[in-house]
């Protein structure tokens, strides 16, 4: 089977890299490019440092390219790169992931810049795989994940929603250091302490939910950063429009 020539969107940051750590010697895709801002531009991808605690696998070798070049984007997509995996940050994603998308390359974003935008599919495959295809027209070009929080929650309702009908839910959040982005981890691991609000986050997770499953009930949640460097909590106590009780 020939495998796929993609992209990473990122070269140094926690996404990025854990993205080049799951592309390493997969058997859909092969990374053909790593894309980055102009810190990394033109470093061999071996000499970028590597954040994550796990040993860097063994990857091509690449020279980090720049994502925000046209020119570069049009010559990596007629070099075969079809497919772009994003960690870009949300405002950076905003102006760069179209310009991969009109060179004919398919963007998969984790930036929060285009969740719930008309013609992006917004996808969680266990709930929504259809959405790929129904949303783009069959011309499948950008498509967001969502917000990491909203997994572990909307998992377990999605499934009770369908069955006994949810009728609202109360969500508290422990979420560790590493959602803030690594310089934000290093420097709550230095001060020994973290703010403990989110800003936003509580919003977004709740807003992805009742955008994915069509719902409109009760909801109250509280997003909260812990001293942990990995990791999310989430405790959830749901009611429902049917008995619950098994036979």
């Amino acid at each position: 089977m020939q495998r796929l020539s993609v992209a990473v969107l990122g070269a140094g940051g926690l996404v990025a890299q854990r993205l080049q750590q799951r592309l390493a010697n997969h058997p859909w895709f092969e990374l053909g490019a790593v894309a980055g801002s102009t810190r990394y531009l033109g470093v061999d991808l071996d000499k970028v440092p590597w954040i994550l605690q796990d040993e860097r696998p063994s990857l091509p070798s690449l020279k980090v390219v720049d994502a925000s070049s046209r020119s570069t984007v049009e010559a990596l997509a007629k070099a075969g790169v079809s497919v772009a995996f994003s960690a870009l940050p949300s405002e950076e994603a905003r102006h760069l992931e179209p310009m991969w998308v009109e060179a004919g390359i398919k963007v998969f974003s984790n930036a929060s810049t285009f969740r719930r935008h008309e013609g992006v599919p917004f996808v969680i495959p266990e709930i929504n795989p259809d959405a790929l295809t129904e949303q783009s027209g069959g011309q499948l070009r950008h498509a967001c994940a969502t917000n990491c929080t909203l997994l572990p929650l909307i998992l377990p309702l999605a499934a009770l929603h369908e069955t006994y009908g949810l009728t609202g839910y109360t969500m508290r959040s422990e979420q560790g250091l590493s959602g803030g982005g690594h310089a934000y981890m290093e420097a709550a691991i230095a001060k020994g302490r973290v703010e403990s609000t989110i800003p936003g986050e509580a919003e977004k997770t709740e807003a992805e939910l009742r955008h994915l499953l069509g719902w409109n009930g009760e909801a109250n949640l509280d997003c909260q950063r812990v001293m942990r460097r990995d990791g999310h909590h989430v405790f959830v106590e749901a009611t429902f429009s049917e008995p619950t009780n098994a036979a």
